[in-house]
């Protein structure tokens, strides 16, 4: 990615209520259509029983997630609900999602070369699956 093209993202996700940092997944569209995913971390940065980076990819997990219509849409997991990260400038959509149990974010957001820009996002809590009164599971298909 050639840095005069790109800017940076820094977002934050958080529980619209307790306002507590929000673990989240997000897929970012490019204007094209095209599904951005950032740049691998540096290998130093690696997981253990009391550090988890601010952002895992894809790789980390050996496996994408793929939303019909013949888009490939690769996820992005933000495990401490925050992150920043360079992007190409332009426009981009991002969907923010956490479970079934809260509601999810679509934004559009216009990103300057050179530029970083903040985004907090508050996702609001649907219903509460520890108090009602059925087992919920969620599944991931499409494995590329």
């Amino acid at each position: 990615m050639l840095k005069n093209k790109t800017g940076k993202l820094r977002l934050s996700v958080t529980d619209a209520v307790s306002r507590g940092r929000l673990p989240c997944s997000i897929h970012i569209e490019l204007k094209d259509g095209s599904c951005f995913k950032p740049e691998p971390r540096p290998e130093q940065e690696l997981f253990t029983e009391k550090h988890t980076p601010d952002l895992i990819l894809g790789e980390d997990y050996v496996r994408y997630l793929s939303v019909g219509r013949n888009k490939r849409f690769e996820s992005i997991h933000l495990p401490n609900g925050k992150a920043e990260f360079d992007i190409p400038a332009g426009t981009a959509r991002i969907f923010i999602f956490h479970g079934h149990e809260y509601v999810p974010v679509t934004d559009e957001i216009r990103v300057s070369p050179g530029r970083t820009i903040y985004r907090e996002y508050k996702i609001t809590r649907l219903l509460d699956m520890g108090l009602e009164p059925f087992l919920v599971t969620s599944t991931v298909s499409g494995i590329l």
